[in-house]
């Protein structure tokens, strides 16, 4: 069509309209070919019109909302003020009746909010609020369209809500959010934006106040949003990003897994369905590091965190300078550097960690609602800093912003709480340096604070109180109060919920500081039955919490025990929205029954005097370990009050260094017995134990040593005790079954097949005990027969267990440590929650079955402790991988003498046959590598 052609004006409009629409219905990926004839054929259009031409606002409006779209797909912010500027014109040319008028405000808000969100100006976003209120106040109520301005309009109160932090400023968005919702009907095509708006704000409010109600209700309209949206919709993945930023948030409070798996999948998927030079891309980087983040947090694979970093990292790269998510970036990238530097221990990564947050700081004005929180986090890198190069100008520093940011955090602020704590923290490591008592004085009414601001339930409430604790336990030390001490110790292990997430809570509070800590502290004023009372509770707490559910209730009234099963059962499942409530009743319920003749102490830890018992056997040795010494206390049935071995020559230090020297075992057991055992065995024998049985209950940095393997090996059958409460549960237990009811699982290699070397004695070994025993009633599982869902109908059935079969340690999450089956895993958290009726004994002739996780205080978390804590009440187990040609040989001793003369098996002799068994194995010449990691644990 030639210029100045007459319908050439109409032309052209018509045809950036098609071109614009195909631009708009193929998603993300939408064709920049598209939509530069779109912008091309609306210039032309409005080139061929005068400026009194009525059509000329809507083509500058069309022309704006192209250049908004080139913005949006390349961030370019020339397309972004030209758009600006082709919308005011609109505004300029349409006079105050005009029904077209508040349309163009509106993009003129639109581009105002795109412009803060790139730049950070805050005029921007007053301008765009103001243009937002006018639209609206323009569109009468009734009109089909008027949800399109209130939602803008409450989009921007949201915007500078984040900005101040005014709380004005969220319940006005709120509520704009509320009505332009309810103005839309289903199936409106607004309806799904109209949902994440809302439920942003709810997101917001919850953060704010921590009320489960609004994640709840914004988790939904969330997922309806997504589900409105089809596949290629260009806001698919607006949506996905959001629904994964609101799991990341429940995951955070409730601690369920499933969560943060779900919240990964849905954040890279959105993240894919952007293309590389999509201006939101940043913030997708960003959230998604997050998430990495977490459960790097959770699980501690490495792989994780470096995932994390680089994203985080990218993220910063894509931001141009003056974006107000800048300082948002680095200071994400800041705590990766940190998680780094506390996973590896490389000085370049706190450097790097305090760099980004001071970049992050100096990004962020005074008064922004997040410059407490960063200034929070500078201070625990610069404590981090001291902790590692011991300068005390760090952490005069670290307390200096400490101090200013609990002085500048409002009361009432959700964040409060935790500034306290970790002023607190602070104080206290200054009293240890200076030993100014005012210091601790302070430390603890700062902690103390923290606590009453917490309310019972909160998933921060545990860590207060143990920073109470600490903070007490070295003032109690200087006043002499043991008492004090042990009350304040099980404040913090008191409170831990039963969840599943509770291994996740327990590795991320220093349990076992707490326990060693106050531990020392005892022992140093003699009180040494209190120390005995606080080790079994620190060890007991993970266990504890897991075998409440299976307690035996025979003794409470049918409704009460069925009561209290399912109240347990919730809260373990983590099935119930809010916990706290569940965890009120359950706690109602056990002041009721505590009140019936017989049943006060009924979930209670048991005093000295009951624990001792424990001892009947022969003696206990418990063996302590902290950051200046370690300590041995014997339990013994013949003494009313536990015996202290000082073990002078043992440092934490050279616990990690013996611990790194496993593979020279002559050189470790040599230091072992001149440092740990010789002065046990010499106390042992002025009270006149020469022999017998010996129980060991390793902690700390002792866990997973060959106590077992050294001098005399032979005067003493050795076992181990993951607490004095669990073996002394083990003896009260006596057989209830009539007769043994053996199972045996062999799995040599798995399906599919796993990275295991194949068990190549198992066969033998399997066909050994069968041959021994010689009963038809055995319950044998070998090869494909060896499924998950059989194996745990087998440990329900039998009596008497026997596993060859690989296992696995998870040192992160302990609980995931595993049996490795035909067709799948079984984990420990799986066999402790199984009702084990039965169980009588466990011989595990897997990997790594015995060997305990080092960070929860050592409750001897491994599979065969598992075992035990699940119901059996002895077990024995492997510390490390066992020679295959050991398999068969160890169970033809121990099956034959068990066996012998056609009789019942004793679960009191395992620990005699094991002993004989290994003397086999000595007296074959075989390496000390081959007999050592076999242990026996219970009774």
């Amino acid at each position: 069509m030639p210029p100045g052609h007459a319908d050439l004006y109409e032309f052209q409009h018509v045809l950036g309209g098609a071109f614009r629409w195909r631009y708009r219905n193929s998603g993300n990926s939408g064709n920049l070919y598209d939509l530069e004839g779109a912008l091309h054929s609306f210039q032309a259009a409005l080139d061929a019109t005068l400026n009194e031409h009525p059509d000329r606002p809507d083509l500058l409006h069309s022309i704006g909302t192209c250049l908004t779209d080139r913005y949006w797909k390349s961030g370019n912010q020339k397309d972004l003020a030209d758009a600006l500027h082709k919308f005011q014109e609109a505004v300029d040319l349409t006079p105050e009746p005009h029904p077209d008028r508040a349309e163009h405000l509106k993009s003129v808000a639109i581009c105002l909010t795109d412009r803060y969100r790139a730049l950070g100006d805050p005029k921007d976003l007053e301008d765009a609020l103001e243009n937002y209120q006018k639209a609206v106040d323009l569109v009468p109520h009734g009109h089909p369209n008027r949800q399109e301005f209130l939602q803008g309009l409450g989009v921007a109160y949201d915007d500078r809500y984040n900005m101040l932090g005014n709380l004005h400023d969220l319940e006005a968005g709120m509520q704009i959010s509320q009505e332009a919702l309810e103005l839309t009907t289903q199936g409106h095509i607004n309806r799904a934006k109209c949902l994440k708006n809302l439920a942003l704000c709810l997101l917001n409010r919850y953060k704010k106040f921590g009320a489960l109600g609004d994640i709840k209700i914004a988790f939904q309209h969330f997922e309806d949003a997504l589900d409105l949206t089809p596949d290629m919709h260009p806001n698919r993945s607006d949506y996905l990003q959001s629904l994964a930023l609101c799991l990341g948030t429940r995951y955070n409070r409730l601690g369920q897994l499933k969560d943060l798996e779900r919240a990964l999948k849905m954040s890279q998927e959105g993240l894919a369905l952007l293309p590389q030079e999509h201006r939101n891309r940043a913030r997708h980087l960003y959230h998604l590091a997050g998430l990495f983040r977490d459960r790097y947090e959770r699980v501690g694979s490495q792989e994780d965190l470096e995932v994390a970093t680089q994203n985080f990292q990218e993220a910063v790269e894509l931001t141009l300078e003056g974006d107000p998510n800048q300082p948002q970036y680095l200071h994400g990238l800041a705590v990766a550097y940190s998680d780094r530097y506390k996973r590896f221990g490389d000085p370049k990564d706190l450097d790097l960690a305090l760099q980004k947050k001071q970049e992050s700081l100096s990004l962020t004005p005074e008064g922004h609602p997040l410059r407490m929180e960063r200034l929070h986090n500078l201070a625990a890198s610069l404590r981090d800093k001291y902790t590692k190069l011991g300068h005390l100008n760090d952490l005069e520093a670290a307390l200096e912003i400490a101090q200013d940011v609990v002085k500048q955090t409002p009361k009432g602020d959700p964040s409060q709480a935790r500034h306290l704590q970790s002023l607190a923290a602070i104080l206290v490591d200054q009293y240890l340096r200076v030993g100014d008592l005012k210091d601790l004085e302070v430390a603890m009414q700062k902690d103390q604070e923290a606590v009453d601001l917490t309310p019972e339930g909160h998933p921060d409430r545990a860590a207060y109180l143990q920073a109470r604790a600490l903070s007490s336990v070295h003032q109690y030390k200087r006043k002499n109060s043991s008492h004090q001490i042990v009350q304040l110790l099980m404040w913090p292990l008191s409170i831990y919920c039963l969840s599943s997430y509770r291994m996740h809570i327990l590795s991320q509070l220093d349990v076992a500081r707490v326990t060693s800590e106050a531990a020392r502290a005892c022992i140093n004023l003699s009180c040494l039955t209190q120390a005995v009372e606080i080790i079994e509770q620190g060890l007991a707490t993970v266990f504890q919490q897991t075998l409440q559910l299976k307690t035996d209730a025979d003794h409470l009234d049918p409704e009460q025990a069925d009561h209290l099963r399912r109240l347990s059962a919730q809260l373990y499942s983590g099935a119930v929205p809010d916990a706290v409530d569940v965890m009120n009743e359950r706690k109602e319920l056990l002041v009721k029954i505590r009140k019936q003749p017989g049943l006060e102490y009924f979930l209670l830890p048991k005093p000295y005097s009951a624990l001792q018992k424990a001892s009947c056997g022969g003696p206990v040795v418990i063996l302590t370990s902290h950051l200046f010494g370690c300590d041995g206390i014997i339990v013994l049935h013949s003494n009313p009050e536990p015996i202290h071995i000082a073990l002078p020559n043992v440092t934490w230090a050279m616990l990690q260094f013996q611990q790194n020297m496993l593979k020279n075992l002559l050189e470790l057991l040599t230091w072992l017995w001149t440092n740990v055992l010789c002065p046990i065995y010499h106390v042992l024998e002025l009270h006149g134990v020469r022999e017998g049985r010996v129980w060991w209950l390793p902690t700390g940095a002792l866990t997973g040593l060959p106590l077992h393997a050294c001098p005399p090996t032979n005067q003493f059958i050795h076992s181990y005790t993951s607490t004095l409460g669990s073996l002394l549960d083990a003896q009260k237990k006596k057989s209830t079954v009539a007769t043994y009811k053996l199972g045996i699982t062999g799995v040599a290699q798995t399906c599919p097949p796993q990275k295991l070397s194949s068990l190549k004695g198992m066969e033998q070994e399997v066909k050994k005990i069968i041959d021994i025993v010689r009963d038809p009633s055995i319950n044998c599982l070998e090869g494909p027969k060896a499924t998950v869902d059989a194996v745990q109908s087998q440990l329900q059935d039998c009596s008497w267990i026997h596993l060859a079969c690989h296992g696995k340690q998870d040192f992160v999450n302990p609980t995931r440590s595993h049996l490795v089956l035909y067709d799948g895993i079984l984990e420990l958290e799986t066999i402790l929650r199984m009702p084990l009726s039965n169980a009588q004994f466990v011989f595990l002739t897997a990997c790594q079955t015995a060997m305990g996780d080092a960070e929860l205080v050592n409750e001897s978390f491994h599979l065969g402790g598992a075992f035990m804590a699940a119901g059996f009440r002895a077990a024995i187990g492997t510390l490390w991988s066992m020679n295959d040609q050991d398999g068969p040989l160890v169970a033809d001793t121990i099956y034959s003498h068990l066996f012998r003369n056609g009789r019942q098996p004793e679960t009191s002799e395992t620990a005699e046959v094991l002993h004989l068994a290994v003397k086999e194995l000595k007296e074959r010449r075989v390496s000390s590598e081959r007999w050592i990691p076999f242990i026996h644990m219970g009774v």
